[in-house]
C-alpha cells in the first residue's frame, strides 16, 4: 500500500483519512496533516492536484516530503519521515513533550476578587481555579484580594475562568476594568446605616429588657417591639444581600464558607423573632 501523501510505501502502519467520499492512507498523523494543509490550498475539486502547486514543490524541495525510496532510506535516523508507533496505536499515544507544549503555550491572567471576607475564601477560589479544564496554576491572595492564573486559551478563556469565580459568588474583574473603588463606597455607606439602625435596635432592646426589673404594660412592651422589629427587618434585607447570595452560591457549588453559617444563623433569629412577634406581641 502507498501512501496518497508522498507514494512511497506505508513501512510502519496506516493512519486513514476520508474526504469527499474517498479514504487517504498515510505513514503517520503528521504525513496526513500536510496532506490536509496542501489539498485546501490547493483550492480544487480534486484532492489529488495538490501535487501540481508550488507548495508542493518546495516542500519536495525542502526534503518535508520524501520523493523517493532511496530519500527515505537515507534520512537520519533519529529524524524518521514515518511514525514509528504501530498503527493502532498511532491516534491514541501522546506525544512525549506534549507536557512541554502545552505549558509553553500558557497565558497568564491577572484578576481583581471582590467580596471575599477571610483567607478561606481565597482558598476556595484557589481550588476551583485549579481543577478547572485547562489551568495549569493558579493562586488566590486575601490580603491583596487579587488572583494569579497560567491557563492554556485553547481549552479556556478569562471570560470562562471569571464565570467558575462568580459561580462562587464573588465578583472577579479584570484591573483595567475593575470598579471596586465605586463598590467600596457603596459598602462603607450600608455599613454605616447598618450600624446607626443596630445601634438603635440595641438601645430599643435594652428598654425592652428592663422590663425583667421594672413592670411594663403589654401596650409598652408592643411599642417597643414593633420599632425594633422594623429597624432589625432593615439591616437583615438591606445589609446582609451580598452574604446571602454568598452562602447560596457556595450551598450549590459544595463551596461552604463562614456565609453558610452567618445566613443560617440570621434566617433562623429574624424567622424566630418574627414567628414569636406575631404570636405573642406584648411578651418579653
Amino acid at each position: 500500500m502507498l501512501g496518497d501523501l508522498c507514494g512511497l510505501s506505508l513501512r510502519h502502519g496506516t493512519v486513514k483519512w476520508r474526504a469527499d467520499g474517498r479514504e487517504f492512507c498515510f505513514c503517520c498523523i503528521g504525513c496526513r496533516q500536510v496532506f490536509i494543509i496542501l489539498t485546501e490550498a490547493a483550492d480544487s475539486p480534486n484532492p489529488l492536484h495538490f501535487k501540481e502547486t508550488a507548495l508542493f514543490k518546495k516542500c519536495l524541495e525542502m526534503g518535508i516530503i520524501p520523493a523517493s525510496e532511496s530519500d527515505l532510506e537515507q534520512r537520519p535516523a533519529n529524524k524518521p519521515a514515518t511514525h514509528p508507533l504501530p498503527a493502532e496505536q498511532i491516534d491514541t499515544e501522546p506525544a512525549t513533550d506534549a507536557k512541554d507544549d502545552f505549558q509553553d503555550n500558557t497565558l497568564s491572567l491577572h484578576l481583581n476578587v471582590g467580596d471575599m471576607w477571610c483567607p478561606a475564601c481565597a482558598w476556595v477560589i484557589e481550588q476551583a481555579l485549579s481543577k478547572h479544564s485547562g489551568v495549569v496554576r493558579a493562586s488566590c491572595n486575601f490580603s491583596t484580594d487579587r488572583v494569579y492564573c497560567e491557563y492554556n486559551p485553547v481549552k479556556t478563556s478569562p471570560e470562562q475562568l471569571i464565570q467558575t469565580i462568580g459561580n462562587l459568588g464573588y465578583r472577579a474583574t479584570v484591573p483595567e476594568e475593575d470598579g471596586s473603588t465605586s463598590e467600596t463606597g457603596k459598602d462603607f455607606i450600608r455599613f454605616a446605616i447598618c450600624a446607626f439602625l443596630t445601634a438603635n435596635v440595641m438601645m430599643l432592646s435594652f428598654a425592652l429588657y428592663s422590663g425583667f426589673f421594672t413592670q411594663l404594660t403589654p401596650e409598652t412592651v408592643a411599642k417597643l417591639s414593633w420599632p425594633i422589629f422594623i429597624l432589625a427587618g432593615i439591616v437583615f434585607f438591606y445589609g446582609g444581600p451580598k452574604i446571602y447570595r454568598k452562602a447560596w452560591a457556595g450551598f450549590f457549588s459544595g463551596a461552604f464558607g463562614m456565609e453558610t453559617l452567618i445566613t443560617f444563623g440570621a434566617f433562623s433569629a429574624f424567622i424566630y423573632s418574627t414567628f414569636n412577634l406575631w404570636k405573642h406581641p406584648s411578651l418579653l
